[in-house]
């Protein structure tokens, strides 16, 4: 039998898949057939190939904090970010429906009037409608870009810092300081994602929420 930890975490692994069709804009597929983008050429996964992938039973070694070495997210580039990132990119990283689902679902579901938010791994937008924007208490920014942030109209106010700098990784803000943390299409980027997750915790106030949007990695260039 699985034990209970074991249990817990295949739910959360399996809570991904559901929360990606959020901003899936694919066109409903037959089942057991696979579909190729006709923009790029991709060819996207059959439906059910990567949940069925998903083992039915788990073990605690198979828990990549705990059984792997530190360079288990560590990336083949290891050149500080601030230098990838020392020139602004006013880019989105999805297409235009996208975009708008995560816009809609930020705007309309995730954030309620009086909220403090911290937007982790910010840029130029956060993705929040100015009608809701103007009803929040505050929208705090934490990127990488100062004028990539400076831009973000929906920031009350912002801060640069590279998250990957260090291991033991300390957000400037005090316990208890945010109703919503949001981190959207960036999670993957971070080398020490654990140790920011515990920061994002620490700064979250009692019954609010973390929330994480991803997205397939396949980026038209």
């Amino acid at each position: 039998m699985p034990s209970q930890s074991s249990l817990r975490r295949r739910r959360f692994v399996e809570s991904f898949f559901f929360g990606s069709t959020l901003l899936s804009t694919s066109s409903p597929l037959i089942t057991n057939a696979a579909t190729r983008d006709p923009k790029t050429g991709v060819l996207f996964p059959s439906v059910g190939e990567i949940e069925s992938s998903l083992p039915t039973e788990w073990d605690e070694n198979d828990n990549p904090f705990t059984s792997s070495g530190v360079s288990s997210f560590s990336r083949l580039d290891s050149s500080p970010d601030t230098i990838f990132y020392a020139e602004p990119r006013f880019v989105e990283h999805v297409d235009a429906q996208a975009v708008e689902a995560m816009t809609s679902y930020i705007s309309e579901r995730l954030l309620h009037p009086g909220d403090s938010v911290l937007d982790l791994c910010s840029s130029w937008t956060s993705h929040i409608r100015p009608s809701s924007a103007r009803k929040l208490e505050k929208v705090v920014g934490l990127g990488m870009n100062s004028k990539e942030l400076e831009a973000n109209s929906a920031l009350t106010e912002w801060t640069v810092l590279d998250l990957n700098a260090d291991k033991n990784v300390k957000l400037p803000y005090e316990n208890d300081s945010f109703d919503v943390v949001m981190c959207q299409l960036s999670i993957d980027y971070l080398i020490h994602p654990l140790e920011v997750m515990k920061e994002a915790a620490r700064v979250l106030k009692v019954s609010s929420i973390c929330t994480i949007l991803l997205y397939w990695r396949f980026l038209e260039m």
